[in-house]
């Protein structure tokens, strides 16, 4: 066990660094699983031990198996020799987990815990001393049901369980809503955390507004200087140049509606509409597991058919940033895009009768262009998206072009949906990409 600041790690042992991976590759790494993390089992973690922590609910629904449903990433090229790949405690609804952050250190090849779980139980009953209230929301003293957070400081926790000044956000449904800031902006060691999702859990959970960044070098949760002003998840990017993060509602058809931008240097949030934008009847939704990347000096979101069998399955859709940041002139491009193929993976989860089309991570490389799998629909598969040539103004208007690679290797790990956990490791120059389930493997993928 290491201490830093009010981080502590739990690891198991040391190990040299990955290999470089080879070019066309799908290579598997990871010397644990973050099943072995479980900190119900773990008396530092669950103050109830050797009973169940508060997170274990009565009809086995919840717990560590479900840490990740709903769950993305966030690599932290700062934090770490080789950087660290980031989740958070998530699940909803009728499962859920503690709040903790697990970490994958490329170096060491270990997955960790970072901090002590604050004993909370998903907003799915009230716990009080161990024991569940079955009706009722948390109390105002332990839970802010405005921004969504929990009090770790709160006097009605039982003595072994507070924590005070760690006031870690419910975590359910975290998606794709994280961004990383560096260290050279957010000036800290490690870097800095920005989060923008939208919890649910048993008693609604809905409605929350509540922005946060956490702090990777002491360990603690930051509030944003305003709410958020719109509640619903975002996917969030960081543009460093800028020194801001942004993105669009993740579900439904009003994406094009507005703009979200978080000003890092002030914590301030602020909405920027956009009028006149793509309306009904756009059958192209952002569905769960949106996807919005920047490419030069374009917002890029890209959305999915909802009409089943469409061709393509898919639309790119794009934004100057300067239009953004200017708050007028803003409007809406469809890009042009020819495919020898189109990845994607069909969601029966949404629409079982039509199996609506799910997102694929479009992620960039060191060489420019952007990558997809999907997943186990094609598990030697990798799609490369290339731009055309020039500057913004050619990109909004030539052809973007998607050509395949045959991958070796292991096959692509399966999940039902990717939400922002393809990542990109420049220490490696490969992406890093884990499935849903906490005993799944985290692999290396390496374009040609």
């Amino acid at each position: 066990m290491t201490t830093s600041g009010l981080i502590t790690l739990h690891v198991t042992a040391s190990a040299p660094p990955p290999p470089p991976p080879t070019a066309g590759s799908v290579t598997t790494i990871g010397l644990n699983t973050r099943q072995s993390l479980d900190p119900n089992a773990n008396a530092y973690q669950n103050a109830n031990y050797p009973l169940d922590a508060s997170w274990i609910f009565p009809l086995n629904l919840s717990g560590w198996l479900h840490l990740t449903d709903y769950c993305g990433a966030v690599f932290c090229p700062g934090y770490g020799a080789q950087g660290s790949y980031m989740q958070y405690g998530a699940a909803g609804h009728s499962a859920g987990g503690p709040c903790i952050w697990v970490r994958f250190d490329v170096a060491t090849r270990l997955w960790s815990l970072v901090g002590k779980a604050l004993p909370t139980d998903s907003l799915q009953n009230f716990f009080l001393n161990g024991q569940p209230i079955l009706s009722g929301n948390p109390p105002a003293t332990r839970f802010d049901p405005v921004w969504g957070d929990w009090n770790g400081g709160s006097t009605d926790w039982p003595l072994a369980q507070r924590q005070p000044g760690f006031n870690p956000p419910e975590g359910s449904h975290t998606r794709a809503s994280f961004a990383y800031r560096p260290p050279s902006k957010a000036g800290n060691v490690n870097g800095q955390i920005l989060i923008s999702w939208q919890p649910t859990g048993a008693n609604g959970g809905t409605g929350l507004l509540g922005g946060f960044y956490f702090d990777l070098d002491t360990g603690l949760w930051h509030r944003t200087a305003n709410l958020r002003p719109y509640p619903s998840s975002l996917e969030l990017v960081y543009v460093v140049n800028h020194d801001i993060a942004m993105g669009v509602v993740m579900e439904g058809s009003h994406w094009a509606d507005a703009v979200h931008v978080l000003d890092c240097p002030t914590m301030t949030w602020r909405i920027v509409n956009v009028n006149p934008y793509p309306v009904a009847p756009n059958t192209f939704y952002a569905l769960y597991d949106s996807v919005q990347f920047i490419c030069g000096g374009l917002f890029v979101v890209v959305n999915c058919s909802q009409t089943a069998g469409a061709n393509p399955p898919v639309e790119f859709w794009a934004m100057p940033i300067s239009q953004i940041l200017a708050g007028t002139g803003m409007h809406w491009t469809k890009l042009n895009v020819t495919a020898s193929s189109w990845p994607y993976v069909t969601c029966t989860d949404y629409n079982p009768a039509l199996s609506l089309v799910s997102r694929v991570p479009w992620v960039q490389y060191s060489d420019g262009n952007f990558y997809a799998h999907a997943r186990a629909y094609a598990p030697h598969t990798l799609w490369k998206l290339a731009p055309p040539a020039g500057n913004d103004v050619t990109r909004l208007t030539d052809v973007w072009t998607i050509t395949t690679q045959t991958m070796i290797g292991d096959p692509i790990a399966a999940a039902n949906f990717d939400y922002s956990r393809t990542q990109y490791c420049a220490a490696l120059d490969a992406f890093l990409w884990t499935g849903e389930g906490p005993t799944g493997v985290i692999q290396v993928i390496k374009p040609t």
